[in-house]
């Protein structure tokens, strides 16, 4: 029980370290390692179940049954400062 209670505290600490994403708007650039591994790089790749949200057309050229489960959060940062802006979003 303890091993178990370790092994998921440990789990639930990493997910949290890997929560910063880049995003575009309120879209993620990638939503799996291989097109994170790509630089967010996913059309013209038919790897992944990402093709449901990328490329749906893609799904055809898929072969045999794929599974994907990850979890993103979405944090963006709502103050933007440079030279001649100091803002806070709404």
């Amino acid at each position: 029980m303890l091993r178990r209670t370790i092994t998921l505290t440990v789990f639930l600490i990493l997910s949290m370290a890997a929560a910063s994403q880049a995003q575009n708007g309120a879209r993620l650039i990638d939503y799996n390692a291989k097109s994170a591994g790509r630089a967010g790089a996913a059309f013209g790749f038919f790897d992944s179940p990402e093709l449901m949200v990328t490329n749906p057309a893609g799904l055809a050229f898929t072969e045999g049954s794929m599974l994907d489960a990850n979890l993103s959060l979405l944090i963006p940062t709502l103050h933007f400062k440079n030279a001649g802006n100091d803002k806070d979003g709404d």
